[in-house]
């Protein structure tokens, strides 16, 4: 419900945001009003789109407010409920992508797995000093016992997704947004980028590396 600061996102707009927020439910709707495989919530072949999301994708030749399937081409990344901008976004932050809810949205939404730490649990925070990637400080959690149970599961499944931004857009690199003045004008962020390291390692020893792995690992 909460549209991107377009100081940072130029170029989107709202009724985009509106647009891809309503995508998912009209992608149900279209599995379950024609019986489609269940398949197609990892990947699909097809993606709905009104206008306005398919500006934000950047497909040209849709009109009209009513979402409708279109073909996607082999090379497409899109298919399935996480090629999907809304559930990209829905698992970040204002700024900030986050791995770590992407990969447990994945597993308890997709999957049903409630991860939940048993009740008498005794967390232990990890010494997360000389971190200095988002992928560090994961790794740092893994090598504490209590947190590596759950985070060797989810935090592979979230950074093989590292190469879409906080709204769901490709990207080649990191962009790290700091907030310098509340004054909405043009100096209120500095931004630093930084390569993008979204290998990843599954418990099996099964690699990851891109949206595509992933869900050719979801699919097995």
């Amino acid at each position: 419900d909460v549209s991107p600061d377009l100081r940072v996102y130029k170029g989107v707009t709202a009724l985009q945001m509106d647009a891809v927020a309503r995508e998912a439910k009209a992608f149900f709707t279209e599995i379950l009003s024609n019986n489609l495989s269940m398949r197609n919530f990892i990947d699909s072949d097809f993606m709905m789109v009104n206008d306005f999301s398919a500006r934000f994708y950047g497909i040209k030749g849709i009109t009209g407010s009513e979402f409708r399937p279109v073909k996607l081409s082999n090379d497409s990344e899109r298919g399935g409920l996480v090629g999907q901008a809304g559930f990209l976004k829905l698992t970040s932050s204002a700024f900030e992508t986050s791995p770590i809810q992407r990969g447990a949205w994945i597993l308890n939404n997709i999957y049903g797995e409630k991860i939940e730490p048993p009740a008498n649990l005794k967390f232990e925070e990890p010494d997360v000093r000389g971190a200095r990637t988002l992928k560090e400080v994961m790794a740092k959690h893994q090598n504490v016992e209590t947190c590596q149970r759950c985070h060797s599961r989810i935090d592979p499944l979230g950074l093989a997704l590292e190469h879409y931004d906080p709204i769901g857009r490709s990207r080649e690199d990191y962009s790290h947004i700091d907030v310098v003045s509340n004054a909405n004008t043009k100096g209120t962020f500095e931004s630093t980028s930084a390569p993008i390291d979204a290998a990843a390692t599954l418990v099996d020893g099964r690699q990851l590396n891109s949206m595509k792995s992933l869900k050719r690992v979801l699919m097995e």
